[in-house]
This record gives C-alpha cells, structure tokens and sequence, in this order.
C-alpha cells in the first residue's frame, strides 16, 4: 500500500478544490490501521467527489478482495445492514464506487449509499479513539454567509430581544460555537472526582467569560459593523471557559471584584481549542469519558 502521499490527501480534503486532486487517485491508499479522522470526509460537508476519491484510497484490486467486497455490497443491497468493521465497510464502498464509475450513473440511492457508509466508518473511527477531530476557524465562505445574516437580521424590524434570539440561532450549533479555550481548577477536579464520567456534565457550564454573549450580541445591533469588525467583536468573544455550575453562577459578581477576579484567571487551564474537545453540538456540547474525560485526568493537576 502507498501511504506516501497522505499529507497530500490530507491537504486536498481540507482546502483541496475538486481539480488539484493528483491524477491518478488509486496512488494513496490508506491501511485501516493507519486510518484516522483526518482521512475521512465529511458527508455533510464535502463534495460527493472526495466522498468517492475516499473510496479508492482502499483498493481491494490490489488486496485481492474484489469478491469479497461484491458480496459485502450485494449483502447490504439486499439487507440493509452492515458488516460493522473498517474491513466490510471499506470494501464495500470500493466496490460502490467502482459500480458507479463503470456505469457512469450516479443517483440519489448511489450518493446515499457512499455518504451512509462513509458516516459508518467515521463514528468507527471516532469511538476508537480518545481524541476528537480537530477544529478550526470558519472559511471565508462561511463567514460571508454568517455576516449576510447578520446585516438582514440588523435591518430586519424585530424587536431587540428576537434579534438576539436570531443571531444565537444563525451562529450557534456549530462545532466551533461557543470554542473551549480554558477551563477552572474548580472544574477540573470536579471531573476527577466523578472519574471523568459523562454524567459530570451536569455540574459543569461553558461560560462567555471574556465578554457575555449578550453583551455581544447588543453591540452588534446598536451599529451595523463592516465585515472584519464583525469577525472580530464576534470570533474573540465567542470564547469560553469550562466551569462549574457554581462558579457560572457567580461570575458576574466575581468580575465586580478586581481581586476575586484575578484569582480566578490564575486558576484557569488554557486548552488548545484547534484540539476539538468539548465541541459545540444541536444541544450543548460532547462530552465524553474516553475523549474529554481523560483528557482532564491525563493533563491537568
């Protein structure tokens, strides 16, 4: 197997547009003991393409298991279930992809087919690990679209209190929402005390420590900010702290008092947000023993 060129692959997910993917893609191949996250797209984000780029980068010409991943295919056409292991799954997607280049059709059922099968091999992959996949800030894309929201949400004529509820809808539920960048001694050893069990979570809140979300949110509507100005009041005070449920509910009055408040900076942990612990989800955010559990236990006294 050619495992050579995996930056490159990894690059060409990330930023890769669909034409400066090396011609002949059966050249990465990547083992399944070797695979992470990383190299993996997205279904609800990447392009049916890298989806099917993916595919080939397990090539079962090459292992000698074409067969087997015909009957792994014809056994999920015909059942509706899959073999639940990297092996099964990735065959099986080579020989999708292979079917659908040789017949040159794609539809709907075909593109469902890669992206279920490809969700299947990522939470895999994801539960296997103690790591989270790693985060990072909006392309401009995205934030054009985000800023686009925000100047209809400013010219719309909704009372104040719905405009705020809005701009939390329009930048909320994304992984990089509401970003983890510290997190309280208090905190800290709360989830040691509980073992870094899930159940943790109830005690703990992610709070706006740098500047409240409304406060934010109000500034935004009292001018229409220009692009880069949004980005910033934004992106820098969407910042937040891990803490517990206590300290939450006296951080305003903590911040009253200069000294109360220096002693609480001085017992914050900085985390390295890029990492992807304590993602933002529909609801909250993930939290789990294996991945942020012990990521507290293993790195923070």
């Amino acid at each position: 197997m050619n495992y050579s060129k995996i930056k490159e692959w990894r690059k060409f997910l990330k930023d890769g547009k669909e034409y400066d993917f090396y011609d002949y893609p059966f050249e990465t191949q990547i083992p399944n003991d070797k695979l992470t996250i990383k190299d993996i797209p997205n279904p609800q984000r990447d392009s049916i393409n890298k989806l099917s780029f993916f595919a080939l980068t397990y090539n079962t010409y090459n292992l000698n298991e074409f067969d087997e991943s015909k009957e792994f295919f014809e056994k999920y056409i015909k059942n509706k279930e899959f073999n639940k292991n990297l092996r099964s799954l990735r065959s099986l997607l080579f020989f999708h992809q292979r079917k659908c280049h040789f017949s040159g059709l794609l539809d709907e059922d075909d593109e469902k087919i890669f992206k279920d099968v490809i969700n299947e091999i990522r939470e895999i992959i994801t539960n296997n690990s103690n790591t989270r996949e790693e985060l990072e800030e909006p392309n401009l894309k995205k934030k054009q679209e985000m800023y686009k929201l925000y100047q209809y949400i400013f010219n719309s004529n909704f009372l104040d209190k719905k405009k705020i509820g809005l701009l939390n809808a329009a930048f909320g539920f994304e992984p990089w929402g509401w970003r983890v960048v510290g997190i309280t001694k208090n905190a800290v050893d709360l989830i040691k005390k509980n073992n870094g069990n899930q159940n943790v979570t109830k005690h703990l809140v992610r709070d706006h420590f740098f500047q409240g979300r409304n406060v934010t949110y109000k500034k935004m509507l009292e001018k229409l900010y220009n692009f880069d100005d949004w980005w910033k009041e934004f992106w820098n005070n969407d910042r937040t702290i891990l803490m517990t449920k206590e300290e939450h509910n006296k951080i305003e009055k903590i911040k009253k008092n200069k000294d109360t408040l220096e002693k609480i900076k001085k017992n914050i942990y900085k985390i390295d947000w890029k990492k992807g612990y304590f993602p933002g989800a529909s609801i909250g955010y993930l939290y789990s023993k294996k991945k942020e559990g012990y990521f507290v236990i293993n790195n923070f006294r």
